[in-house]
């Protein structure tokens, strides 16, 4: 049946079309509507395409209660994909923003075990991030909290891991092909620059060799100016530090080369100074010590048996003393004392240069005549006449004896 006009069927009236009995439309049949026993058909068959046209708001397509809705507000389009309670999950503007919020999404997979899940599929790219001229790529990161963060890459090429705490890392490339790295610091000047501690668990290599070194126990790192390298704490190679060092000890080489320890007879603190040997040990060993005393006071200390043999200290009052418990020797080519004041022997307040609280012993000086640095000086002497066999004893003086010339000149002489 052909109908070469429009027809009209009058409201609560059907046009019934039987299973594979098609509705045609078109001078070559060209959109066919019909039904299969099984599904139902809009069949574009000639040339052109089928439009649905709205003077509404939109295109809804329903199945039960789930729809899709094409709808157009002003000059722009939008698909919105419902669910039953017609809630939309799916919504694709022309021009807005769109969202998925359905469920996960799989690009180029059906098995998907994460919220966007994407499989190579052979591309060299997974997945690209493009940006403009006046915009960096980046992905942000939200969270329920105050700390967000993002992945961006900026102008310059360089990328950039952040938060809100302004904490993360930067890898920049520049000029030359390394890679600088960043961490808690967003301008990084060396290959690694870390605004922050480090922690090593492993081993940490040297710059030495190919591979570098990790060193060997009780070494230190080292710079060499150009790189590190491991090397002996005593500034050496191949050493440890070693010994049993305590509180106060003194550190000092070992008998083996390049090994430092430490002994209980050689320790140094604040209030007694350095003291080298203990009497309390043995009670025989012998104690050097250096200590600064009270306030404005120093001292260097002998002692044997726990007993102090030998002292020079300087006091309170900045005057000096030299003390020993026994016999005092000083030996040298010349001893000289020169001291701004007055020296007394066996007298504490000197009036004289030389003041001595006892006698003087003097003996024999052999000085020839004409010595004018010997002048003033005294001498004990004794002579045998020979051929007598008397003896004489003087007590004489070294003195001037004319313009230029000096001599012995006799005090006293007795004769037997």
């Amino acid at each position: 049946m052909k109908f070469l006009s429009d027809i009209d069927v009058e409201q609560g009236a059907d046009a019934t079309f039987v299973d594979n009995a098609k509705a045609l439309f078109g001078t070559g049949n060209d959109l066919q509507i019909y039904h299969d026993a099984s599904n139902s058909y809009i069949d574009q068959t000639g040339t052109g395409k089928i439009i649905l046209n709205t003077a509404s708001t939109g295109i809804n397509v329903q199945s039960g209660t789930g729809e899709t809705r094409f709808t157009k507000s002003g000059a722009d389009s939008e698909i919105k994909i419902d669910d039953s309670s017609q809630a939309s999950k799916v919504v694709l503007k022309a021009s807005g923003d769109s969202y998925l919020i359905g469920g996960d999404v799989g690009i180029g997979t059906t098995g998907i075990d994460t919220i966007f899940h994407i499989k190579d599929t052979g591309k060299a790219t997974s997945m690209t991030i493009e940006s403009d001229a006046n915009n960096v790529g980046s992905i942000s990161f939200i969270s329920p909290s105050s700390t967000d963060g993002s992945i961006s890459m900026d102008s310059d090429g360089d990328f950039l891991i952040s938060n809100s705490a302004n904490t993360g890392f930067r890898l920049t490339g520049g000029s030359a092909p390394k890679l600088a790295l960043g961490v808690n610091n967003f301008t990084p000047t060396q290959q690694l620059h870390l605004d922050a501690n480090i922690r090593v668990e492993g081993a940490f290599y040297d710059s030495s060799g190919a591979s570098g070194s990790p060193g060997t126990s009780g070494q230190v790192l080292s710079s060499t100016g150009s790189g590190t390298a491991w090397v002996a704490a005593s500034g050496g190679g191949g050493g440890t530090i070693g010994g049993s060092i305590a509180a106060t000890q003194v550190a000092y080489g070992n008998t083996t080369s390049n090994e430092i320890t430490g002994d209980s007879t050689f320790f140094y603190d604040v209030l007694n100074g350095l003291t080298i040997g203990d009497a309390a040990i043995n009670g025989t060993n012998a104690v050097l010590s250096f200590n600064k005393g009270p306030a404005g006071q120093a001292r260097i200390n002998l002692k044997s048996e726990s007993v102090t043999k030998f002292d020079i200290k300087l006091d309170g009052s900045e005057d000096s003393y030299i003390s020993a418990v026994n016999t005092l020797t000083v030996s040298g080519s010349n001893i000289i004392l020169n001291p701004s004041g007055d020296v007394g022997v066996g007298n504490t307040s000197p009036s004289s240069k030389l003041s001595v609280a006892g006698g003087i012993q003097m003996a024999d000086d052999t000085a020839v005549a004409n010595l004018s640095a010997k002048a003033g000086t005294l001498r004990y002497r004794e002579v045998v006449v020979a051929g007598t066999g008397n003896s004489n004893s003087y007590v004489q003086m070294y003195m001037r004896t004319g313009t230029s010339t000096y001599d012995w000149t006799t005090i006293i002489r007795n004769n037997w």
